[in-house]
């Protein structure tokens, strides 16, 4: 069975109307193709969020153009990332799922057992990708790539980042998304070292200073003034 973005969108506004309210408006975090479902949701439903951060985020295109890239450029990696994904072998096979989302972040082999065993249950259950293709955060931007929804005087903050050895969002795919969300192709973060899930492995830590970092940021810009 398939679950479409919008699906996903409905029941995080859901989430969002039950759990929050005009003076709790939350800070939302996407991660890989969450981040689409973010952008969409952005788009949708403006002033819910706070703000947002997209954490090796599938860009605005979707994965279409990056795969295109991948083939020219990188095709066995192509040939491992449909059979991780397409024939769902990074649940059965731990070197292709080290290799796809953790690199050497995530030594311990019951560990990473246990993180296969929710990708197998989560696998369940797919993204639509034909139900994605006519609602792309990228149909929404003007020529340059920004997109509309973003213009303006008032807008929240957005956190950008990537991560240099991710094996399936590349670099030109996270300035994609900045210039998306902030105008701009450099305004993103790069995390050295670190692979695809950045939440999960040995480097997490780093992932969550540099996001933590910019939550400061968004809470001192909130804070009121003393007149």
């Amino acid at each position: 069975s398939t679950v479409t973005v919008e699906e996903h969108v409905a029941d995080l506004l859901e989430f969002c109307v039950a759990n929050t309210g005009d003076e709790q408006r939350p800070i939302l975090v996407g991660h890989s193709f969450g981040g689409v479902t973010l952008m969409r949701f952005l788009e949708t439903h403006p002033g819910v969020a706070k703000g947002a951060a997209f954490l090796c985020s599938v860009p605005p295109s979707g994965n279409g153009p990056m795969t295109m890239r991948f083939l020219k450029t990188r095709p066995i990696a192509s040939l491992k990332i449909v059979a991780g994904f397409v024939a769902k072998l990074a649940c059965s096979s731990e070197s292709l799922c080290r290799e796809l989302f953790f690199g050497d972040t995530v030594a311990d082999p019951a560990k990473l057992r246990g993180y296969m065993a929710r990708f197998t249950d989560d696998s369940k259950v797919g993204l639509d990708l034909r139900a994605l293709a006519p609602c792309l955060p990228s149909l929404s931007a003007d020529a340059d790539g920004t997109a509309l929804w973003r213009k303006g005087p008032f807008v929240d903050p957005v956190f950008v980042l990537g991560a240099e050895d991710d094996y399936l969002v590349d670099e030109e795919g996270v300035a994609e998304t900045a210039l998306y969300l902030l105008g701009s192709k450099e305004k993103y973060t790069m995390l050295q070292n670190t692979p695809h899930d950045v939440m999960l492995g040995s480097r997490w830590q780093v992932a969550a200073d540099e996001l933590s970092k910019w939550l400061v940021s968004v809470v001192a810009q909130n804070a009121p003034t003393s007149s």
